[in-house]
Parts: structure tokens; C-alpha cells; sequence
């Protein structure tokens, strides 16, 4: 009898603990909370749930092979409980032992194939791994095996994503579509929606900002946020705490736009405080370290709750926050619904609006987003001078090499955006211009060319048009920037994508003396590089029309003297333009945030 009461109190005791490490965790206190539970494992050894939350919060704080021994543990006692299994093979992939991991998901999948959380880890490390043919073969075994009323959402979303990263937008805009139909108030399903429909083609633009309002309006409904009570000077002319959060302050695009504001700030009227989070594979690196310099104020927030990072905005008095995420993977929309600081501002990160009561602007300009557009509502339009953005290149990037056709004979075209930007239209037009150009060829390079099967789907789509193998090179990724970059000095003429335009890809073209036809289109992704074309001083590139696009290449690819003269000057033309004018296009941003804070105050 005496055991049994202890045991009762040893399962309170127990309770309370995950409980307190729980709510610690969500304070941003996760390491407290970690001492508390694994304390009263020792305890309590043969609590399955304890070793689980013990694991959970030891994978949390990066000590994988640790976190794996407290869940195997659990699972040895519990042995079909899904759950451990789905937190063990996480454990296994930050590890990077994907073949454990991946035996760990395909247990959990014998013990239930309906278990959609088992499938969509398993596919994880295939897309990890770039075999886009094996998450798909995944996700369709995990809706074959479904026998519910609806399709699980995590599945949905899942193949949508391989169908998106291996080059099919519109297919991925079909399946979640018809997700949305079967359930309506997912919220999953609408933000793979709203992030896919950037990508496809045909664009719709009245249905795309219609998808990102209503994704808005059920993401605060569902989250039901009460924003913070802020303590904020609001004298319209004191120094400034501007505040950027991102996923990618490392070696990614975005760091290539961010890098020129953080280096060019007036530090006497403003302070910054970056708020980076690394996820999965991501890690910090060289670029991190860089940036980390530039700022005022570094917060490294991957372990810090939403609710946490929204209390240390406030506690940081940051008066304007710029959102680099939006909806991409990693977003932090809790946080931008709970209002941390009195102006939100979306930026940079994300092609579109948020739809979000509790984002204020979204900086863009006067060719991404030109006044005439349909105005369906969302976060107020500030349009910078031309261009919205700043460039910094890379310092050390290679020398121009001659034009190649002056040595093959041949023209060559390339574009180097990522797959899922090459969209049927993109096809049909690259196709028509190099059918205009006897004996010309293309180069197109994307990590997805890693996959067999997208490979083939690529060269499927252009021998329909005509196109054989000896005249479309698909490269795969290249180990540094470096490289990256030399390869453009095989390129006479880039062509850029549509309805999703190249930006960075279009500045490293142009900096690499490269020159870019692209369409002006009707969306802000299908002119960001018309805006850049404009900014360097080179309109006479931008297309407004499919077929002005074609006849603007072969035009241009028939001009030698032409293509010779921009290999020679574009990157002084870079240089010289606003593009990469670091202190006039911070202080535009600045004038703007200044605007922004006086209006404020004076409604405060």
C-alpha cells in the first residue's frame, strides 16, 4: 500500500515537473527546464513520458546523441507509442544519421500506416536528400493509406512542396487546392497555397492577394493573439530601435540585401538588433559572422518561443521590427501577431503581402508595385526610390571572361533560378528563342537537377518543344560561390524566369557582365528584376509581353557588339546605379521608417 502512495506521488511529482519545464520552455527558459525534468528522471527512470520530455528538450539544445538515449528509453517502455517514434527519428536526422532515422520513421509507419507525422519525416530526408521521386513515392503511400474522411493536411502539404521543388507549381497549386476544398479552415493547406501560387502559372493576382487575406484572417483567428502592452517614448524625433528578423543571416540571398542597410546606418539617429533563427540543416556561418559585426545588437532566437521573442522585442524597445520572413519556412507569425513592437514592416523576404492587422507597411517601389495595381487591402504600400532593394557583391567574385561565342561560335543562354521557377510557360518561351538562334544552346542550373527523375521531366518538357539533349545542359549545385559564379562566364545571355523572376540570380548575372531579358509581368514577383534592370540603367531589357520577351533575346543574341559592350560595362553600371548605392538606399529606408514613426506618434 505504501509503495502504490508513493508511486502516486512519484506520477504528481512527475506531472508537475514536465508541466513547470514546459511553461519554462515556452518562457525561452528552455535549459531551466531541462534541469528540473532531468532531475526527476533519475527518479523516476521508468516514467516513459518524463524520458520523452527529457529527449524533447534535450534535442531542443543540440545534444542529439543524449536526446536519443532518453527516447529510446521511452520507447522500450511504451513500445507503440508513435509519438516517441516521430521525436527519436527527428533526434536521428539533427544527428545526421538519416539511415537510423529513416528506419525509425518506416517503423512507426508498420505500426500505423496512417500515421501521417512518420511520413513526412521520412520524406523530409528525402527532400533533404534531393531524391524528390522517393518523397513522393512517400506522400502518395501515406494517401493511399489514409482512411479517414480527409486526407491528412501534413501529407497535402507535403507532396505539394516535392511537387513545387522539382519544377511542377501548377500541379502543386492543384493538390492544394483541392486540400483546401476537403478541408477548408487548414491552415497549413493555405499558407502551401498562398506560397505555391507565387510560383504558378497562369498568375492570378486579385486570387493571390484574395488567398493571402483570407490566410490572414484565419491565422488570427486560430492563434487569437492579445497584442502586448508596450511602453514606447513617442517623441517623433529621438534615435530609432530598428529591429530585423530572419532565418537567413547566413549565406543566402536575403544576407545579400541586408548587408548594405546594417553597414550603412545613421548610428547617432538608429540602433539595430538583428533576431536570427537557424532551422533544420541551416547552420551560422562566415556571412552570419559578418552581419553579426554590422549590428548593434545580436539575438540568436532558434530556441526561443514565439511568446518569448515577442517579450524580448518589447524588452529591447524596438520601435520598428522589419519581418524578413513573411511566410516562408521558419516565419515567426505568433510573434508578429502579438505586436512586440508599435510598427511592423514586411520586407525582403517574401513576394507578397501578409495580410497580417498587425504588419503596418511593406516597403516595395514604383515598378514592383506601381499605384494602378488592384488595391484588395493588406499592409500599407511604401514605395521606396527605385530600386526597393540594395545589392553588395561578393568582394572577390571572378573576372569577366570574353564573351564565349566570340570563341565557340555558338550562342549560349543560361539561367541559373532555382527549379520551381521554371514554370510551363518559361519553357515554351526559352524554347521559341532557341529555335530562333540555330545551334544555340542553354544552360540551366538548380540544386533540383541533383534528381534523376526532375532531370528527365526537364528534358522531357523541352525535347516536346523541339529541344534535344545536346542543346539544354542541366548542372546541379556547386560547392562555393565562388564557383557559382565562374560558371556565368559561360553564359552570352541570361534569361529570367516567369511568373517568379530571378533577384539574386538576376544581380549575380549582370555583376558577372551577363546581361538579363526578362517580362515585366503583373504580380511584385514578376517584376523584381525589371526593377533592377531600370535601376542600372538598362530598361531596354525589360519585356512586357510573351512575345516581346523572345524577340528581345534573339534580337540581343544576334547584336555581338552589343553583348560585348554590356560584358564590358555592366558591372561599372552596377557599381555607378542605385543598385548598389549602400548609403542612398539606406537613408530612403530610413526617411521612410522616419515618416512612419512621426505618423505614429502623432496618432498615439
Amino acid at each position: 500500500m505504501g509503495r502504490l502512495m508513493f508511486s502516486e506521488r512519484s506520477v504528481v511529482q512527475a506531472e508537475q515537473a514536465i508541466k513547470d519545464a514546459m511553461s519554462l520552455r515556452h518562457a525561452g527558459q528552455a535549459d531551466q527546464g531541462l534541469e528540473i525534468v532531468l532531475k526527476c528522471a533519475e527518479a523516476e527512470p521508468e516514467n516513459a513520458e518524463l524520458l520523452h520530455i527529457c529527449g524533447g528538450l534535450l534535442l531542443e539544445s543540440h545534444q542529439y546523441q543524449r536526446a536519443i538515449d532518453f527516447i529510446t528509453r521511452a520507447i522500450a517502455i511504451q513500445e507503440n507509442n508513435l509519438v516517441y517514434y516521430k521525436t527519436l527519428g527527428d533526434a536521428h536526422t539533427a544527428n545526421k544519421d538519416l539511415d537510423a532515422a529513416q528506419a525509425v520513421f518506416t517503423k512507426a509507419i508498420e505500426i500505423d500506416p496512417s500515421f501521417g507525422p512518420a511520413y513526412q519525416g521520412l520524406a523530409s530526408i528525402q527532400l533533404w536528400l534531393q531524391d524528390y521521386s522517393a518523397a513522393e513515392q512517400t506522400y502518395r503511400a501515406a494517401l493511399a493509406s489514409h482512411t479517414g474522411a480527409a486526407p491528412d493536411p501534413i501529407v497535402i502539404c507535403g507532396l505539394a512542396k516535392v511537387l513545387l521543388v522539382s519544377g511542377r507549381p501548377t500541379a502543386a497549386v492543384g493538390m492544394l487546392t483541392e486540400g483546401q476544398r476537403a478541408i477548408p479552415g487548414n491552415l497549413d493547406i493555405r499558407l502551401s497555397l498562398c506560397t505555391a501560387l507565387n510560383y504558378a502559372d497562369p498568375t492570378d493576382p486579385v486570387r493571390i492577394i484574395r488567398e493571402h487575406l483570407d490566410l490572414a484572417r484565419l491565422t488570427e483567428a486560430a492563434l487569437q493573439s492579445k497584442k502586448l502592452e508596450l511602453d514606447i517614448n513617442s517623441d517623433p524625433d529621438r534615435s530609432l530601435r530598428i529591429g530585423y528578423l530572419s532565418a537567413d543571416f547566413r549565406e543566402h540571398s536575403c544576407a545579400f540585401f541586408v548587408e548594405s542597410l546594417l553597414d550603412h546606418h545613421d548610428r547617432q539617429n538608429f540602433h539595430t538588433t538583428c533576431y536570427a533563427t537557424f532551422l533544420g540543416s541551416n547552420k551560422p556561418d562566415h556571412i552570419t559572422d559578418k552581419l553579426k559585426e554590422k549590428a548593434d545588437q545580436w539575438r540568436h532566437i532558434t530556441q526561443v518561443s514565439d511568446a518569448a521573442l515577442a517579450n524580448q522585442i518589447a524588452d529591447d524597445k524596438i520601435d520598428i521590427l522589419f519581418d524578413l520572413m513573411g511566410y516562408t519556412s521558419g516565419g515567426r507569425l505568433q510573434t508578429i501577431l502579438l505586436k512586440p513592437a508599435p510598427i511592423i514592416i514586411n520586407y525582403l523576404g517574401y513576394p507578397n503581402i501578409t495580410g497580417l492587422s498587425t504588419v503596418d507597411a511593406r516597403f516595395v517601389d514604383q515598378t514592383t508595385d506601381p499605384k494602378d495595381r488592384p488595391n484588395l487591402g493588406g499592409e500599407r504600400l511604401i514605395r521606396l526610390p527605385s530600386p526597393f532593394l540594395c545589392y553588395t557583391p561578393k568582394p572577390a567574385a571572378p573576372d569577366i571572361n570574353p564573351l564565349p561565342s566570340e570563341r565557340t561560335g555558338e550562342i549560349t543562354f543560361g539561367s541559373f533560378n532555382i527549379a520551381m521557377k521554371i514554370s510551363p510557360t518559361t519553357v515554351d518561351l526559352w524554347a521559341k528563342i532557341l529555335l530562333g538562334i540555330p545551334g544555340s544552346r542553354l544552360i540551366l542550373k538548380s540544386r533540383g537537377f541533383k534528381n534523376t527523375d526532375t532531370t528527365e521531366r526537364f528534358r522531357t518538357r523541352f525535347a516536346e518543344q523541339g529541344l534535344g539533349e545536346d542543346r539544354v545542359d542541366l548542372l546541379q549545385f556547386t560547392p562555393t560561390l565562388n564557383d557559382h559564379l565562374e560558371l556565368y562566364n559561360k553564359l552570352d545571355l541570361a534569361l529570367d524566369t516567369w511568373p517568379y523572376n530571378g533577384t539574386t540570380t538576376t544581380c549575380e548575372s549582370l555583376w558577372m557582365g551577363v546581361p538579363v531579358v526578362t517580362i515585366k509581368g503583373s504580380t511584385h514577383a514578376s517584376r523584381v528584376s525589371a526593377s533592377i534592370l531600370n535601376a542600372i540603367g538598362a530598361p531596354e531589357l525589360v519585356a512586357t509581353t510573351p512575345d516581346e520577351f523572345v524577340n528581345l533575346a534573339i534580337e540581343l543574341a544576334c547584336d555581338e557588339n552589343r553583348l560585348i559592350n554590356y560584358r564590358k560595362n555592366l558591372r561599372t553600371m552596377m557599381q555607378s546605379s542605385p543598385l548598389c548605392d549602400g548609403a542612398t538606399h539606406t537613408l530612403n529606408v530610413e526617411k521612410a521608417c522616419r515618416r512612419l514613426w512621426r505618423s505614429w506618434c502623432r496618432q498615439s
